[in-house]
């Protein structure tokens, strides 16, 4: 793997920890929210993890050996 290869994949799951992280916040906060908040949360909470998944689909297409 070339070097710049694996920082690129090193960058990605680094941003897909970010958005990890502020998708922790919400779904731990989310029993305080009122109904209309809570579904909008919920339809956040569904795009972070729409996010993180294809960060880590990127990272790991570039970790797969060329063939």
């Amino acid at each position: 793997m070339h070097k710049d290869q694996r920082e690129l994949i090193i960058q990605l799951c680094t941003k897909a920890g970010m958005v990890m992280e502020n998708a922790v916040t919400s779904a731990l906060t989310l029993g305080s929210f009122d109904d209309h908040k809570l579904v909008q949360t919920l339809d956040e909470l569904e795009a972070q993890s729409s996010k993180i998944a294809k960060l880590i689909a990127a990272a790991r297409a570039l970790a797969e050996p060329e063939r």
